[in-house]
């Protein structure tokens, strides 16, 4: 006859190892995803957004950087190994996390040439095909660290990049931690007929997605956009310059799509106003319901 206290012991024991083999078991099942948005918007990380990490030069020599500390807004921080990455880089990444959006990450997802080339409002010939495949290596080269509010990301852009040649296909990995960056309120949907429109403008294009990720966006100093955005223009006068056609230039097009976007430069200052989305719109109205009485808002750069 089996000794009871041995078997009491022995239900104990499993009853104790029970709950770990549990929470062990759902945490393995735990795959992050990116949330997904409709297909007039793009998905982008505030923290990329609101740095200079995709900058606004033109130049075609692309030095490496090694461990370099990219300018941001107060509150992230980036560290960056890889070429140097603008504009156009940014419109391929957008489109890529685009065409991933459903997947479960961590595994490859084919997409077609030609719908990244259409998608990205290029012709299918062989020049912008192979400036594809040149901006799919170089952000398949990238090594960052950022930190974003109370997130930490480490890994690359795009972990591994691979092509078929015939038919013609890219099947593209992305890190498995990457979707932290999209974490609730950590990410923007930047209106992608307005950048599309804003093609070949840099400056412009930048300015389209520093602002969208401001539901509300305070004053700043000309210089403080100009650390921003990686300009290379060292002289403030010929910046400032360049920041009023830049932002004509998104005024207009944001006309053209039913946006609402304007602007005033007082001084070394510029006042941006803007119609929030709806989102934001909540944000701001959470914000307002939860401040104290008697408090007051202290403006900052």
């Amino acid at each position: 006859m089996p000794n009871p206290k041995a078997r009491m012991e022995e239900l104990n024991q499993k009853r104790a190892t029970r709950p770990t083999t549990i929470a062990i078991t759902q945490q393995a099942e735990v795959t992050l995803k990116l949330p997904t948005w409709p297909g007039g918007v793009r998905g982008v990380p505030n923290a990329v957004l609101r740095s200079a990490l995709f900058g606004v030069s033109r130049d075609q020599i692309r030095p490496y950087l090694d461990h370099v500390a990219i300018p941001s807004l107060k509150g992230y921080a980036i560290e960056y190994s890889g070429p140097r990455l603008d504009q156009c880089d940014l419109d391929v990444w957008e489109t890529v996390l685009h065409l991933a959006q459903s997947e479960a990450h961590g595994r490859k997802v084919e997409v077609d040439v030609s719908e990244i080339l259409q998608l990205l409002g290029l012709t299918d010939t062989g020049p912008n095909r192979k400036n594809l495949k040149s901006r799919l290596n170089r952000l398949g080269s990238t090594s960052l660290s950022i930190q974003a509010e109370r997130f930490r990301y480490e890994g690359s852009l795009i972990d591994e990049v691979h092509c078929d040649l015939l038919p013609q296909k890219y099947e593209v990995r992305l890190n498995s931690e990457l979707p932290r960056l999209f974490a609730c309120d950590l990410y923007t949907r930047v209106q992608w007929n307005v950048r599309k429109e804003l093609q070949g403008k840099p400056l412009a294009q930048w300015l389209h997605g520093f602002y969208a990720t401001h539901a509300k966006p305070l004053p700043l100093k000309v210089e403080t956009i100009q650390r921003l955005c990686g300009s290379e223009t060292a002289e403030l006068s010929k910046f400032t310059q360049l920041l009023r056609r830049a932002l004509n230039r998104l005024v207009t097009a944001s006309e053209v799509h039913d946006q609402q976007f304007s602007y005033e430069l007082k001084g070394e200052r510029l006042f941006v106003m803007r119609k929030p989305s709806a989102s934001q719109h909540r944000h701001l109205k959470r914000k307002k319901d939860t401040v104290p009485a008697g408090s007051r808002t202290v403006t900052t750069r």
